[in-house]
């Protein structure tokens, strides 16, 4: 497991407690369960968008 050590602005910092506590109280590990959730979203998120953009790029040459 790594350890990463980041600076957010006041707002986002505080919208992000509020929303993992929302999410999964306030027990301990509830920021770093919501936050490995929302990266990990993000990044299936990109592959997804990735792979898309691929295909149509693919279709586009087909086309041709």
């Amino acid at each position: 497991m790594g350890i990463m050590t980041i600076s957010l602005d006041d707002e986002i910092e505080n919208n992000l407690r509020q929303a993992a506590a929302k999410k999964y109280g306030h027990r301990k590990g509830a920021l770093k369960a919501f936050i490995s959730e929302a990266a990990l979203s993000y990044i299936k998120n990109q592959e997804a968008h990735k792979a898309r953009e691929d295909e149509i790029a693919a279709e586009a040459i087909a086309l041709m």
